[in-house]
């Protein structure tokens, strides 16, 4: 019950973006194959969908998956999943933010400006800021 409660409003969102993106092969892979076909299957029961990228972090037995813009932490034995961001206390870095700027910039870039409908003020005017948003 809970895993439905968890990742149901995710399930579509993943989907969607795991489309839009192509299907991308997984990049970086994970160099213990155990704990890679582990973080899999287990995955596999929650979400069904295939992972963009499974890659090692800073903490031992400790692995990111990605799907599309959406990052979770996993053991490497597959059996626990954690959300959220992990600080380094050493240097109160934020090892979370970067990873996911990056996949969610990569995401609208999937999109291609084709597919976008772009509003700019007058010529001449400057841009201020920049407001992406997705239906």
């Amino acid at each position: 019950m809970l895993k439905n409660q968890l990742f149901r409003p995710y399930m579509v969102i993943l989907a969607l973006v795991s489309l839009l993106l192509g299907g991308q092969a997984l990049a970086n892979k994970a160099e213990n194959t155990e704990a890679l076909q582990n973080i899999k299957k287990n995955l596999q029961t929650l979400i069904p969908v295939e992972p963009d990228q499974i890659n090692k972090t800073p903490v031992d037995g400790l692995y990111e998956v990605m799907y599309g813009p959406r990052l979770v932490y996993v053991t490497e034995d597959g059996r626990f999943l954690l959300q959220g961001s992990i600080i380094d206390m050493q240097t109160r870095e934020n090892i979370t933010e970067p990873r996911l700027m990056k996949a969610k910039i990569e995401a609208v870039e999937a999109v291609g400006v084709d597919n976008m409908l772009i509003f700019s003020p007058p010529e001449g005017t400057a841009v201020k800021h920049r407001v992406s948003v997705f239906t």
